[in-house]
């Protein structure tokens, strides 16, 4: 399989304020993310005064949420900044805080040649 370029896909914006992980429960079947009915249930209720359990279930479901579309590709969730993101499979979070890998990175199997760089090879030989 060669290398793919992607990048985090915003889900959630943080101009939402507080209401990010029931805007999450609200717009995403979290259920395919991997997420428990109860935490669901938590998120969608959004938070309520004197309850900690929202802020904590927001927490463990981007801790926990993992999702495979149907090319494959496996997808967690991540929070910068308040701003809720789906992050593939491979993507260096770490180089994106700091901006040093940029918004898009390869991704994949780093043994596999793509078809360019067999055709390189081959021209080479």
């Amino acid at each position: 399989m060669a290398k793919k370029i992607l990048s985090p896909s915003l889900l959630i914006d943080s101009a939402r304020g507080i209401y990010t992980g029931k805007a999450l429960a609200d717009g995403y079947d979290l259920a395919e993310w991997g997420i428990e009915p109860d935490d669901i249930a938590i998120l969608e209720k959004g938070p309520q005064d004197g309850d900690d359990g929202y802020w904590g279930t927001l927490d463990d479901v981007i801790d926990k949420a993992k999702y495979q579309d149907e090319d494959g590709q496996k997808w967690t969730l991540y929070m910068r900044e308040g701003d809720i993101f789906a992050i593939p499979d491979g993507f260096d979070v770490e180089a994106w805080e700091t901006q040093e890998g940029g918004d898009e990175q390869e991704v994949g199997d780093d043994d596999e040649l793509t078809d360019e760089e067999i055709e390189d090879e081959m021209d080479d030989n």
